[in-house]
């Protein structure tokens, strides 16, 4: 996981991941493992914001406060 997360978007990292846990249910289910192992592969980690917010100008600060 780590290494396909290197080379791939966080919303295809998500699709592998959702996947291979899929894959591991169905693996347990059908007898093959003993366990259900998809509670090992780890979360997608996102970032909702990509940039920092943006500061509002001192007029409309100045508005709020006076409020």
């Amino acid at each position: 996981m780590v290494t396909a997360s290197q080379r791939h978007s966080n919303g295809s990292m998500k699709a592998l991941t959702v996947a291979l846990r899929s894959l591991l249910r169905y693996l347990c289910i059908a007898g093959v493992v003993e366990r259900d192992l998809s509670v090992s592969v780890p979360a997608v980690a996102s970032r909702p914001l990509t940039t920092l917010p943006k500061g509002v100008d001192a007029s409309v600060v100045a508005a709020l406060l006076d409020c």
